[in-house]
């Protein structure tokens, strides 16, 4: 029997010209005209009206009782639900397989994309870039400004110490720098330090400065002296002297000695005696002396008398040849030439 129509509570299945409870899948029930009606493509099945889907054709996915080509952003494809677009997480923009799955955040909400996930701030080994984190290049621990411009590096890595945003090997640390084990970081020499081994152990000095024991200074101390060099200097000890300016000229010794032409004596050379911290040279005549006007031996053609050197003896005395000294006449010679031979007399002695 063919039906036209139907009653109450059953719709015509134009198809088969049947009056059936409930539609086929790809039907909907007409509430108006009573028919089965063939749902719109790309609804696989629907409700109502024939674009009102339930179900999509393949390659299609549900979103509301809409079938598209995409899932719109802050939905995903749920391919574990019938191929629907299910929202995604509140954090994500958009998202994909899972609910949390993130693809692009929200950065309104301050929510940037770090691998799946939307955080409010990158984990400290990533960096911010165009909204997203960033993992930092290797060998980078920590990383800023960029993501290859490190702030620290991995210990156990191939290249643990940090330098200038890099990170290298513990024997590259530059010249005018040295490796802190404290915190692996190349870190640079004293000002007055042009080669340092550490904060406090200087090898080579910047120029006007002087490397003394492992420090720089800008004056040698006392018992040292000054060598330049083309990018600083040393200092070197000097040669049994307080104070000199090479290692051949002291200015000025050590207790109980005395300073003479540049060289520290025990005792003053003859010719010389003691005048305070130097050897102070005899007056003119004299070959040795106490002090200026106390000789103690005069030049060859000279005599000595009362510690005062003569050419000619004085008056009332005689030149010995021996003993290059003037020796007085017997007190009765007003002069002589010897002990026993009397040139002239004093008043009331005659020859």
């Amino acid at each position: 029997m063919r039906c036209t129509a139907c009653a109450s509570g059953y719709f015509l299945d134009t198809n088969y010209s049947l009056c059936v409870p409930a539609c086929l899948s790809g039907y909907f029930a007409n509430a108006l005209s009573q028919q089965c009606d063939l749902c719109s493509s790309p609804c696989k099945t629907c409700q109502t009206t024939a674009s009102t889907c339930l179900s999509c054709v393949t390659s299609t996915y549900l979103f509301g009782n809409s079938c598209l080509s995409t899932c719109p952003n802050t939905t995903y494809i749920n391919n574990g639900t019938s191929s629907k677009c299910d929202a995604c997480s509140s954090n994500c923009v958009t998202c994909s397989g899972t609910v949390s799955t993130c693809l692009s955040c929200n950065n309104t909400q301050l929510l940037y994309l770090q691998n799946t996930t939307c955080v409010a701030n990158c984990s400290s080994n990533y960096f911010l870039v165009n909204n997203v984190c960033t993992l930092c290049y290797s060998p980078c621990r920590l990383c800023n400004q960029a993501i290859n411009v490190c702030a620290s590096c991995f210990l156990n890595g191939s290249s643990p110490v940090y330098f200038n945003g890099t990170c290298i090997t513990q024997d590259q640390c530059p010249i005018g720098h040295y490796l802190n084990s404290s915190n692996s970081s190349c870190e640079t020499c004293s000002s007055s330090c042009a080669q340092c081994s550490s904060n406090s152990i200087c090898s080579l000095c910047t120029a006007g400065y002087y490397l003394f024991g492992s420090s720089c200074l800008s004056t040698c101390p006392n018992t040292t002296f000054a060598i330049n060099l083309t990018s600083g200097g040393y200092c070197q000890n000097c040669n049994n002297c307080s104070t000199c300016s090479s290692s051949s000229v002291c200015t000025s010794c050590p207790a109980s000695q005395y300073l003479y032409t540049d060289v520290c004596y025990s005792n003053c050379p003859i010719g010389t005696f003691v005048s305070g911290v130097v050897c102070q040279v005899c007056s003119t005549n004299c070959t040795n002396c106490q002090n200026l006007t106390y000789c103690v031996a005069c030049l060859t053609n000279l005599y000595l008398y009362s510690a005062t050197c003569y050419a000619n003896c004085p008056t009332k005395s005689y030149p010995n040849s021996t003993s290059k000294t003037c020796i007085d006449c017997p007190s009765y010679c007003a002069s002589c030439t010897s002990p026993s031979n009397c040139i002239s007399c004093v008043s009331g002695y005659s020859l």
